[in-house]
């Protein structure tokens, strides 16, 4: 759990899913839960869910780059790249396999472990097992497959590396423990890859890869006892080779060096401050209050840190604390995104608050509402099939004594103003801060905005010792209910979709009007999305606190979007407080404030999002691709618009535009465990449209057919090849989609030949994106820049080949096996269910649109897709979109 608000904000820059510090599993079924030991040690975990035909497979190893001698720095990493390349149990090509059978696999590493996942369709499961089975035991290692896939992992160091975020993590870990297995990044050191041979891996298995040390999660259509029996049949044979030994913890106290500061200039639009505390395992009694406390400082926009520094006094983009906790150590941090100008300010801010921080700060409410949000979160997280295997099975793995989170939950409702302060004196300590900063060069020569001198001062102002050193039950479901639609068509441009759900107690709603950046002119680009953020931060009756905190205490969730062709308000709640946040949407629908403040600090959060999203290539690419392409209409608008016309908008314009919008036809769908009749009641009761429905126009593509983007200081680079194509509704659609399907995933022709044959990059991949009028298939590639012309090459010569030959039948049979599994396994979370169901009603569609899609792409025949090949993949007519350094 230690892990989940930091995942709020970096999730993206940071693969640490698997970090999460819980408990599941014991001797005997507990709940939903039925857990088995082999004789060899190895633990099974299986959770019966029948709500979908799919299953999930985790296995999880204590192989993590915490276990790696320092020549090791990147082995764990490294050898989960090469699994892949082929097992001696059954030899190369299990991924092919999987994906030839609808499903996906994969393998992540974090510092305490390796997980090999697989999802299938529960028809498959024994396959599922079996693949993971594959990934972990008896690799091939061939000397040739490590030289490439050295290449490979080392691209994708130098990717990581251009994320701003991710390199202000490893430069925090690096400080905060350092002296521990916890200091070098997962991904390792270029040096101790450049070094690794097959027979260091082989010895590496045979150190950390015990049964022992295993646990094979598994969740979905499946029965227990067959799954008992079948995983003693594939793992049974399994033997330990090592004595079983235990770790000592670290110790914090070992760890407080005094105030560290490390301030690295770089190419960098924003400055992002990292705030850092060595803390204990997670292991510790006081982790759960550490949890606690950090959604009190950073959980919502009711907690301290946003609601001073981003809404009040506007110092920051984004500020998150988290409680971090690994196997063995642990670390409290607090990171914010801020304009560089802004940045001593923020550190004086912050370090006073820390200075003067007490658990008394915190009303008897506020810590109510951390707790209930805490475990609101937890059962949020067992919606997918997916989701319960992954925490199931980490839960376990970081603590066999506790079976289903339940002594993490009970932990976490039992803590008291008094281990807050626990945590707060042991942890949150002057003599123990670590500073690390990422600025923006300076221009021409010029000093960067903050650099440690400025950084230790501004800390010490704040926290004058930081210069000196100092010495409820869970939820009983139900999964039997089937899902049966229903469409109420309430009359005058009104539609109400039923989606009932009662596997677990939530419900989400999504509001679609007809409109979104169809409504907006190209000089109201990003009017649409300002409007979104300021409509649900007042009403005429309550403020933006007087809502984050309504919402908070029930543990829901308000919020508003829009898109090309819609805008949408969006709903999620526990079924026990659906109404009276219903009720809350009523509110904002009928008597929005639009008030000055908010209106200029979503300005400002608004722009912040486009300079951040810049920051890295490939979202240097999203936000142009189409603007580049189509040029003017809503097609070529910008997500979050245009900073100097954002910067522009005032309230009367945000106010205006709601209203020209909430004139328009719209679908409300609720999805989940609901009340029929009050939800029928709250639709009759919303305002009737006065407007007619929208309708979108062909954009015109772009004369010009190149664009090169510039982002100084990175590694990477990217290149797309893109193809106009057909329209949603065309006839070549299926042939399309399905084309794209047969080229993406790791037996795609793109990852093959780009990736495995040629290492030119670390993520090759196609894109098929289509609207009601025109579509396109793109291939892209994020390499080093050396390599563009290369890839395009390769791009090229895919494309004659898709024009001249058809692509074999297993590889047809593979790419629709996977969209069907895809189908399903997109659809397990409710808030998916309800924003397709209003999308598709508002588009004149049925619901079962998805599926007969589906169904018509698996009728297509390889000679129809060479047809579309032929008929679009016309290299003299690409457009091509580059971001070089």
């Amino acid at each position: 759990m230690s892990i989940r608000f930091f995942k709020k904000l970096y999730a993206g820059a940071l693969a640490l899913a698997c970090l999460l510090g819980t408990g599941t599993g014991a001797a005997e079924a507990v709940s939903d839960i039925q857990t088995y030991r082999l004789e060899n040690g190895l633990t099974v975990l299986v959770t019966e869910d029948s709500r979908f035909p799919l299953v999930a497979v985790r296995l999880f190893v204590k192989a993590g780059s915490a276990w790696e001698k320092p020549e090791e720095a990147g082995m764990s990493h490294l050898l989960e790249h090469m699994v892949f390349k082929g097992s001696k149990t059954s030899g190369p090509g299990v991924d092919k396999k999987v994906e030839n059978a609808g499903g996906s696999m994969n393998a992540y590493t974090s510092y305490d472990l390796t997980t090999y996942l697989t999802d299938l369709p529960s028809a498959k499961w024994k396959e599922a097992m079996a693949a993971v089975r594959d990934l972990a035991f008896d690799p091939l290692l061939k000397q040739a497959d490590l030289d490439a896939e050295r290449e490979v992992v080392l691209a994708e160091k130098k990717q990581r590396g251009d994320s701003p975020m991710t390199r202000l993590f490893q430069t925090t870990m690096a400080h905060v423990l350092k002296g521990t297995p916890y200091q070098t990044p997962v991904i390792g050191t270029e040096e101790a890859l450049r070094g690794i041979t097959p027979d260091m891996m082989r010895d590496y298995i045979r150190r950390r890869y015990d049964p022992r040390d295993m646990v094979l999660s598994v969740a979905g259509d499946v029965k227990a006892p067959e799954v008992l029996t079948e995983a003693r049949e594939l793992f049974g044979g399994y033997k330990n080779h090592n004595v079983l030994k235990l770790e000592p913890a670290v110790d914090p106290a070992d760890l407080a060096h005094g105030l560290v500061v490390d301030v690295k200039p770089g190419p960098w639009n924003k400055a992002f401050v990292s705030l850092a505390f060595p803390m204990p395992g997670m292991k510790d009694g006081l982790m759960p209050a550490a949890d606690v406390l950090a959604h009190l400082l950073s959980g919502d926009d009711t907690a301290l840190l946003p609601r001073s520094l981003r809404i009040e006094k506007q110092i920051v983009d984004a500020v998150d604390a988290s409680s971090m906790s690994f196997e063995r150590a642990g670390a409290f941090l607090i990171i914010a995104q801020l304009d560089a100008d802004k940045a001593v300010e923020y550190l004086k801010d912050i370090a006073a608050k820390l200075a003067s921080l007490k658990a008394s700060d915190f009303t008897d409410a506020q810590i109510a509402r951390a707790k209930l949000n805490l475990e609101d979160d937890y059962l949020r997280g067992l919606e997918n099939i997916s989701s319960i295997a992954e925490t199931m099975g980490s839960e376990y793995f970081y603590d066999p004594a506790s079976v289903g989170g339940e002594r993490w939950l009970a932990a976490v409702r039992g803590v008291d103003r008094s281990q807050l302060q626990q945590v707060i004196d042991r942890w949150l300590r002057p003599d123990a801060l670590t500073v690390a900063a990422l600025v923006p060069q300076g221009r021409d020569g010029a000093m960067a905005a903050l650099d440690e001198f400025s950084a230790k001062a501004a800390v010490a102002a704040g926290w004058p010792e930081a210069g000196t050193r100092v010495k409820e039950e869970k939820a009983q479901t139900t999964k039997k209910d089937t899902l049966k639609p229903e469409v109420v068509e309430l009359g005058k441009g009104r539609t109400l979709v039923l989606l009932p759900d009662r596997s677990l107690p939530y419900v989400s709603a999504t509001l679609a009007f007809s409109g979104g950046e169809l409504l907006a002119s190209d000089e109201e680009e990003g009017l649409a999305a300002l409007t979104a953020s300021v409509l649900t931060s007042g009403t005429e009756a309550k403020n933006l606190h007087d809502i984050n905190v309504y919402l908070s205490e029930r543990a829901s969730g308000l919020s508003a979007g829009s898109s090309t062709k819609q805008f949408a308000l969006r709903l999620d709640a526990p079924k026990r407080f659906a109404p009276e946040v219903f009720a809350l949407m009523d509110e904002v629908l009928k008597s929005p404030a639009f008030r000055e403040e908010d209106v200029e600090r979503s300005k400002r959060e608004q722009i912040a999002s486009v300079v951040s999203r810049e920051e890295s290539a490939t979202g240097l690419v999203g936000r142009n691709l189409r603007h580049f392409l189509f040029q003017k209409g809503a097609y070529a608008h910008r997500g979050g618009g245009d900073v100097e016309r954002v910067a522009k908008y005032t309230r009367d314009d945000a106010a205006s535009f709601w209203r020209r919008q909430a004139s328009r036809p719209w679908v409300l769908c609720v999805a989940g465990d609901f009340d029929r009749q009050q939800i029928e009641a709250f639709a009759r009761a919303l305002p009737e449209p006065t407007e007619p429905k929208l309708e979108s126009s062909a954009p015109e593509w772009n004369k010009a057919r190149s664009l090169e983007l510039k982002l100084p200081g990175r590694d990477q680079a990217v290149y797309l090849m893109l193809f106009p194509t057909a329209g949603v509704d065309d006839k070549d659609r299926a042939a399309l989609r399905l084309l794209s399907e047969c080229l993406s995933g790791f037996t795609g022709m793109l990852y093959q030949e780009l990736r495995e044959k040629q290492s030119l990059g670390y993520s090759v991949f196609p894109i098929d994106w289509a609207a009601k009028e025109t579509g396109f298939l793109a291939f892209g590639i994020v390499a080093s820049p050396q390599n563009l012309e290369k890839a395009k090459a390769s791009f090229e010569a895919i494309v004659r080949e898709l024009k001249q030959k058809e692509l074999p039948a297993e590889t047809v049979a593979r790419a629709k096996a996977v969209a069907e599994a895809d189908y399903y396994k997109s659809r397990q979370s409710r808030a998916m269910r309800a924003g397709e169901g209003a999308s598709l009603l508002l588009q004149g569609k049925e619901l079962d649109h998805a599926m007969k899609k589906l169904e018509e792409m698996k009728a297509v025949t390889a000679a129809q897709m060479r047809e579309a090949a032929e008929k679009y993949l016309d290299i003299d007519r690409a457009y091509e979109l580059r971001v070089t350094p």
